[in-house]
């Protein structure tokens, strides 16, 4: 049980991590190379609500 336990865990931190590089680094990118995809401004109520549950 212990075993699940752990694997659950590593499977949520990357999980996680994968979200993260995600918006701080895969959206910027998309949004200078194309100007008209706003990405970043759409993800900012997103964030917000996420960095207020932290």
């Amino acid at each position: 049980m212990d075993n699940f336990i752990d694997r659950a865990k590593s499977i949520a931190t990357l999980v996680g991590v994968t979200i993260l590089f995600v918006i701080l680094v895969v959206f910027p990118i998309i949004d200078l190379l194309d100007p008209k995809a706003h990405l970043v401004a759409d993800i900012a109520p997103l964030a917000s609500v996420l960095s207020s549950l932290i």
